[in-house]
């Protein structure tokens, strides 16, 4: 298990967005992002200034996360967890997310799949801690952004040096012991999805060297770490296993290639991954209905459906940036994306008429489906997919979360 302690506060929602929200529009320092729209987020804080309520209430929410952010952590694979492996502990390691003891072997081993079942035994390793590693620096890095409190952005700092960079606590760049079973393997080229979490968080750490509140040194030790990881990434046998693999596995896979080549200027990864992903990913996974066979199998169907096409719309979104698609692969993926949207969003609307199966609640997938439709609406505005996402029913704190993002909907 992690070590860290728990603190339990109450911080009031009254204070005055005045001291949320300081700096003006023209004192703010742009920035460039994989994922985030500095224009949003001025956006914003203008709607804020003008006293708009969804915005206001959003920061707010945003900023009592951020001041709990404060307390938690640090995080790290080296902190006290389960080893059966008896590997570095500077290796990220977890066990795979639907696999069980044997109640019918001894000891349980070698262990069973039970798909969509989670066990809880991934608490014990490096899963949870990733997770919650890349939402502190996400959450700290926006109400950073919005409050312009470097108290945020130097704990981020701290959480990210203390990942990634400082000797006694830092994770190897690596992903070999991640997702094993016990019984049948050390670490599988699935957990590789789970370091979808470490693109994100060197994003966002991009964001905060542009601000000045990083330093180069840490930043270039930050893009060692990232051109080495991509390395591994693309030479392992992991790595080239979980690039052929044929559903989510692969497309998020490619996602990361494609984060952690543009994060170091990798161009050849680039153009070789944007040149195959049409072909690879979105020709055969998306059929001509917007049905994707291989996500429909899973006892998660819409989740997994809607999960793999936000791959496929943040890959789109990646490759944009890049200016890596040729143009016929763009319009393509971008019709695909339009036929799986138009298949799912109905079930989202109406969960109960789905016909395949979900073990598990709807609101992730309503989530996944909401935020491809808020990335496609920030590149396209005059389209209506801040519209559509606007019906979709979503719980508030997952609305806000959202609205700061991506802005209002």
């Amino acid at each position: 298990m992690n070590k860290y302690k728990k603190v339990i506060f109450v911080v009031s929602i009254s204070f005055p967005l005045l001291f949320i929200i300081k700096p003006t529009i023209s004192q703010a320092k742009e920035y460039s992002s994989l994922f985030i729209s500095h224009e949003v987020i001025e956006k914003n804080q203008l709607k804020a200034e003008t006293n708009n309520d969804t915005i206001q209430l959003a920061i707010q929410q945003l900023i009592r996360k951020a001041k709990r952010e404060l307390t938690l952590g640090p995080y790290s694979v080296v902190y006290s967890k389960v080893n059966p492996l008896n590997v570095d502990p500077h290796n990220y390691s977890s066990v795979s997310t639907y696999w069980w003891p044997d109640p019918e072997k001894p000891e349980g081993l070698p262990y069973i799949r039970k798909d969509g079942v989670v066990n809880p035994e991934r608490d014990f390793y490096d899963k949870k801690q990733s997770v919650d590693f890349h939402k502190g620096i996400e959450t700290l890095t926006l109400a950073y952004l919005y409050s312009d409190d470097s108290i945020y952005a130097q704990r981020a700092f701290y959480l990210i040096r203390v990942w990634f960079i400082e000797d006694s606590t830092r994770m190897n760049p690596n992903m070999k012991y991640a997702q094993f079973v016990p019984g049948r393997s050390e670490g599988r080229s699935f957990g590789i999805i789970e370091s979808r979490n470490f693109l994100y968080v060197l994003d966002y750490a991009s964001i905060l060297h542009q601000k000045g509140e990083l330093s180069t040194e840490t930043y270039q030790d930050l893009m060692h770490w990232a051109e080495t990881f991509l390395d591994w990434l693309l030479t392992s046998d992991h790595g080239k296993k979980e690039k052929e693999a044929i559903n989510n596995h692969g497309t998020w896979f490619d996602v990361q290639a494609m984060g952690f080549a543009i994060l170091t200027n990798r161009k050849d990864v680039i153009n070789e991954i944007a040149g195959s992903f049409y072909k690879r990913r979105v020709k055969n996974h998306i059929l001509r209905d917007g049905q994707q066979p291989e996500e429909l199998k899973r006892t998660k169907a819409f989740f997994y459906s809607t999960f793999n096409l936000l791959a496929i719309t943040q890959f789109y979104q990646l490759a944009l940036h890049a200016n890596a698609l040729p143009d016929k692969n763009r319009d393509s993926i971008l019709k695909s994306i339009h036929q799986a949207i138009d298949f799912l969003y109905p079930y989202a609307l109406n969960p109960e008429k789905w016909p395949y199966e979900q073990i598990q609640g709807f609101e992730g997938g309503q989530a996944c489906l909401a935020e491809v439709l808020l990335v496609l609406g920030n590149l396209y505005p005059q389209e209506n997919y801040i519209h559509r996402a606007k019906k979709i029913p979503l719980p508030l704190e997952i609305r806000n979360d959202l609205i700061i993002k991506y802005g209002i909907f």
